[in-house]
């Protein structure tokens, strides 16, 4: 799969290489001291590569939504505005210089959801949004867009009613069914494309945590 994903969407500073998978897999199997051998491995070798600050955000993302240790939120909070910075250096022709933008925002909205910081996700979910959508309107074979949207959509679900006009004033209509669908459209694409079969396994864990904590918050407020 190495030769397979660097060479589909490569640029000089967003490279899927062997570090940066083994990172990423490592983190999404929750090894996270092993994830974080391969980026220090990478910030040697590639210090440039913008995916290095993705991979370094899932880490912190799955630490907090996991662990929901509310000090470790305040304490790392500020990684999210550092990495942004970062990945503004970046190559801005690459489909993953909007897309890993995105995602950090999007990974951060869910960690603020997780402590009740709802008018900030709203915010970010706001944010994400736009630039999904323009990634979308630039690369619209780079299926990771879906991923993102599917994300969007069950946050918005999961927003608090007095919060959603944050989001309903630029015109997204989200719920958790129709997120849901998108992961699963994506899931199924990462079993018949071996270009996106390394996202199996945070697709996996991404539907059956939203499932469990966004459909059971749903039936509760009803």
């Amino acid at each position: 799969i190495v030769g397979a994903f660097s060479c589909f969407f490569v640029s000089a500073s967003f490279d899927m290489n062997e570090n940066m998978q083994d990172a990423y897999l490592s983190i999404i199997d929750l090894k996270f001291n092993e994830g974080i051998r391969f980026i220090e491995a990478e910030k040697k070798q590639n210090p440039n590569n913008g995916l290095i600050y993705l991979n370094e955000n899932y880490k912190d993302f799955l630490e907090l939504i996991i662990g929901e240790d509310e000090q470790l939120f305040d304490k790392i909070s500020s990684n999210k505005s550092k990495r942004l910075s970062a990945i503004e250096k970046c190559d801005k022709t690459s489909p993953y210089y909007l897309y890993a933008k995105a995602e950090i925002n999007l990974q951060w909205a869910f960690a603020r959801l997780k402590f009740q910081e709802y008018f900030l996700a709203a915010y970010e979910i706001q944010k994400a949004y736009f630039l999904l959508d323009q990634n979308q309107k630039k690369f619209p074979d780079f299926h990771l867009n879906k991923k993102g949207m599917g994300l969007l959509h069950c946050l918005i679900g999961s927003i608090p009613e007095n919060y959603q006009w944050i989001v309903n004033a630029i015109g997204i209509n989200g719920g958790i069914d129709k997120g849901l669908n998108e992961l699963n459209e994506l899931l199924l694409l990462t079993e018949q494309d071996e270009n996106y079969q390394i996202y199996n396994t945070e697709l996996l864990f991404l539907i059956s945590f939203l499932e469990m904590n966004l459909t059971i918050k749903k039936s509760n407020s009803q």
